[in-house]
């Protein structure tokens, strides 16, 4: 009989091994359905290992996601989209490059 612990999961995660890789495994090692209780336990551990990745840059919030679009456009892949109004610039150099291509076609930014 083996003990499932926090630690191994993680380390399985680590590893590269998914969430619904784990649960197919040990659905194949009891005879009956894994419990409910289990499957919790495992996506809580899952959700804690999930890397924090932190990112300096400049927040831009279009008023609506059309010109969210056209500014992602403008920025030529230098935007990172954060939602459907919402983009990440870098860096101020790359806002002040993208304020005058947006100016020249109309948007004040």
């Amino acid at each position: 009989m083996g003990k499932l612990a926090r630690s191994g999961v993680q380390a399985s995660f680590a590893l590269g091994i998914t969430l619904p890789e784990i649960v197919a495994s040990l659905d194949g090692l009891v005879a009956s359905p894994l419990p409910a209780n289990v499957g919790h336990s495992l996506e809580d551990w899952a959700r804690g290992s999930q890397p924090v990745r932190v990112r300096d840059g400049v927040v831009l919030q279009c008023q609506d996601a059309s010109t969210a679009n056209s500014l992602e456009r403008l920025s030529k892949g230098d935007a990172e989209r954060l939602s459907e109004t919402i983009l990440l610039l870098p860096d101020r150099k790359t806002l002040a490059t993208l304020r005058r291509k947006a100016g020249e076609l109309g948007i004040i930014l």
